[in-house]
């Protein structure tokens, strides 16, 4: 994903330089090979934990893209160089906890007099924007839906880490933070279910509130909210109980994360991978049959699919949903993305994520938040402007029509 941001600024900006910081040689050479652009862009192999080398990268640096899973490990130890250097940090957080360890350290980034800008993707990041854009519509808001799906990209196997954060969110964490009534409680993960109706081609599928940053930095920054959730899941169906029945499976001890990862990646490879792993996700698909969550024709397909090695078409979708007053009148403002697919800015996760995250940081390099914004720790719904932000992203080629579907306005009774 971070790969797509520095491709975005190396092909429409001329006046940035990087240095690529990675502790897999291999994955360092490969993006040697991809970048195109030698001139401004170095490679330096080391681990991140090393405070001397790290520190001294960070040092000569004006700003810090922080995309290392997962940031449970990884956000404080980067946040702590970068206060201690005075370099502004842009991170692609998606993980709730570290969200709110980076958001608990407000004081002491202003301190330093540097600004912390988390969750910049899709995921949290546009969903944020969104959700802050439909609040600046209403008169009062009671409550906010950040909505994601994302589909099979075919024979492109994820790193360790977004496998990682995938067993987490699908159950393996058991229970997940929400926001209800006023407060932060205890849901459980990735078992309350609700069918969305996405832009075509993605159009009608189930998914589950689960943990993510969303409920937790949108409350903190608009305490008066009564509700805030975030639903997601995963094109087709089946991958959904796929994922839920391995990370049942790791919860339970019954598999460990590795053995886990490397099935993933096995099948995301094209390879048929460990029957032991396939009864674990066997499981987890039949308990979405027998829970009605999805058809016995859906499981059967995926099942010969998987066998054969082939992937369904990318079908992928945001929406978020905003519900509250306007002159008097309760209504529910809703925006979503334009679709999904092959020609779309919604072709895969990487350029969902990859091009916010680009002119987003781009806006910090500019400076372009208020003055108030400019030191501490501040996710999306906190600093971004709206139309700034649009602006951005048509320089990086991805137009307002490209990216989303005009505002919808319902009553709600």
């Amino acid at each position: 994903m971070v790969t797509t941001a520095i491709k975005t600024f190396l092909k429409y900006d001329t006046d940035i330089y990087f240095t690529v910081f990675d502790f897999d040689e291999k994955r360092l050479a490969e993006k040697n090979k991809e970048y195109g652009d030698m001139s401004r862009t170095r490679f330096v192999q080391g681990d991140l934990f090393d405070t001397r080398v790290t520190g001294r990268l960070i040092q000569k640096a004006d700003l810090v893209l922080n995309a290392a899973g997962p940031y449970y490990k990884t956000a404080i130890p980067i946040m702590n160089m970068c206060i201690q250097n005075r370099v502004n940090l842009c991170d692609l957080n998606d993980e709730p906890e570290a969200s709110m360890d980076i958001i608990d350290m407000d004081n002491q980034a202003k301190a330093a007099g540097i600004g912390v800008y988390i969750g910049l993707g899709a995921s949290p990041g546009l969903t944020n924007i969104w959700a802050k854009e439909l609040m600046e519509k209403l008169d009062t808001t009671e409550s906010i839906d950040t909505v994601w799906c994302t589909g099979d990209e075919g024979k492109i196997p994820y790193g360790r880490a977004v496998i990682s954060h995938a067993i987490g969110i699908f159950g393996g964490h058991r229970s997940a933070l929400s926001y209800r009534d006023g407060k932060v409680s205890k849901i459980p993960s990735f078992v309350i279910p609700e069918t969305f109706n996405f832009t075509p081609p993605l159009s009608e599928i189930t998914l589950y509130e689960l943990a993510h940053p969303e409920p937790l930095t949108i409350s903190h920054f608009y305490p008066k909210l009564k509700t805030v959730r975030n639903l997601g899941g995963l094109h087709p169906q089946a991958q959904n109980g796929f994922f839920r029945g391995l990370s049942q499976a790791v919860c339970r001890k019954d598999l460990t994360e590795d053995e886990t990862i490397d099935f993933v990646q096995q099948i995301m490879s094209g390879k048929l991978g460990s029957l032991k792993c396939w009864k674990f996700a066997i499981k987890g698909m039949r308990e979405q049959v027998r829970k009605k969550q999805m058809s016995q024709k859906q499981f059967w397909n995926f099942i010969w699919k998987g066998l054969r090695g082939k992937s369904y078409d990318y079908r992928a979708g945001l929406i978020v949903s905003a519900i509250g007053k306007k002159n008097g009148k309760q209504v529910e403002l809703t925006r979503m993305t334009s679709g999904s697919g092959k020609n779309s800015f919604f072709n895969s996760m990487a350029s969902a994520t990859g091009i916010p995250f680009a002119a987003l940081s781009r806006m910090v390099l500019d400076g372009k938040m208020a003055k108030e914004h400019k030191t501490g720790v501040f996710a999306p719904e906190a600093w971004v402007d709206t139309d700034t932000f649009y602006r951005y992203m048509d320089k990086y080629g991805v137009s307002k029509s490209d990216l989303m579907l005009p505002i919808k306005n319902e009553s709600v009774t």
